[in-house]
């Protein structure tokens, strides 16, 4: 099956790159290590049908951070392994029920130069633009594609592949800010020709309580000439525990085979019972295209120690792809990190 979105887990991990060439006079931090491991193990039952997928993330990465140019210099360079059955072969799902999911690879991802104040961060290398656009922070725990970067930017060429890239964000006032993001493949798609990407958002509030964000993309194709998309989302806290989000996502993809439109939205609520670290979230997304997609997802969120943590998800999928496809999927995701 074709047009999934394969998005990269967040997995807040960096690494040294190019810190022996640093000849200037910057004073260097202490250097972690950092390690993230996510393993995933779902029952799949398809119109009535059972069976089972597994599959593993793991990323080693390593930072090194300087004091230059009124800012912070940080080198950084990671490398990932995974290893498994791509769940979503088995589900038939047109997004992408788990997060990891991808052809097994070996490889080097992002490995870039980044520099911040207080108002600007740049970044420059091999990147992944799902970073950085339209990730909302709320829906983080929730392991179905969509609810990363939009499936309506299909195009988007950076995972599990990391593309050379430019990523810019400014903080025009304490509220406000701009992010601008330059994405060019080394490889060329079935025209023969590179499509390089752009990426530009506004975040009119930018706030811990509350964040609304307006998106527009841009890649320029051989044959159609470019490809147009625009996203809006929104988020924040509801009360001390309850969190919300929502999103809508529209391209002008002259294809048949593209996802149209997109709409998210989802809770979660933060130190259930009274244990705090605590979560549970239910989620709601549908796509619409030649193979509309309704996904609701429930899951839990239990860490286990400092570094571990379990998540029970649920997920109904249905869609009609071929033909009518309805999924119940159950899945333990264990977590580890440090």
């Amino acid at each position: 099956m074709s047009h999934k979105v394969y998005l990269s887990c967040k997995l807040n991990l960096a690494a040294l790159l190019l810190s022996t060439i640093l000849s200037f006079n910057c004073s260097a931090e202490e250097l972690p290590l950092n390690f993230a491991m996510t393993y995933d193990t779902s029952q799949i039952r398809v119109n009535n049908e059972a069976s089972q997928a597994s599959r593993m993330l793991a990323t080693l990465a390593y930072e090194q951070n300087f004091n230059v140019f009124g800012g912070q210099l940080s080198p950084q360079l990671s490398y990932s392994i995974f290893r498994g059955r791509n769940g979503s072969d088995v589900a038939q799902d047109v997004l992408g029920f788990s997060n990891i999911d991808a052809d097994q690879f070996s490889a080097w991802q992002e490995i870039s130069i980044n520099w911040q104040n207080d108002s600007t961060f740049i970044r420059l290398g091999q990147l992944d633009a799902n970073a950085n656009f339209a990730s909302i922070e709320r829906a983080g725990q929730f392991i179905n594609s969509s609810f990363g970067l939009t499936p309506t930017a299909l195009p988007l060429p950076t995972y599990p592949d990391m593309e050379y890239g430019l990523y810019v964000q400014h903080q025009v006032t304490k509220n406000m800010g701009v992010s601008v993001g330059y994405y060019r493949p080394d490889e060329v798609d079935y025209t023969g020709e590179q499509q390089p990407l752009w990426v530009t958002s506004l975040c009119w509030l930018c706030s811990d309580e509350l964040t609304v964000n307006f998106g527009y993309w841009n890649v320029k194709h051989k044959q159609f000439k470019s490809i147009n998309g625009a996203f809006t989302y929104i988020e924040g806290n509801i009360n001390k525990q309850l969190n919300g989000f929502a999103l809508f996502s529209i391209n002008d993809r002259p294809v048949s085979e593209q996802t149209k439109r997109h709409l998210k939205m989802g809770l979660t609520y933060d130190a259930p019972f009274g244990f705090d670290e605590q979560q549970i979230g239910v989620g709601y997304s549908r796509v619409y295209g030649p193979d509309d997609e309704t996904v609701v997802e429930l899951f839990y969120l239990i860490p286990i120690t400092k570094f571990a943590s379990l998540q029970p998800d649920l997920q109904w999928v249905q869609n009609n792809i071929d033909n009518h496809v309805d999924n119940i999927i159950a899945t333990l995701r264990v977590i580890i990190e440090w």
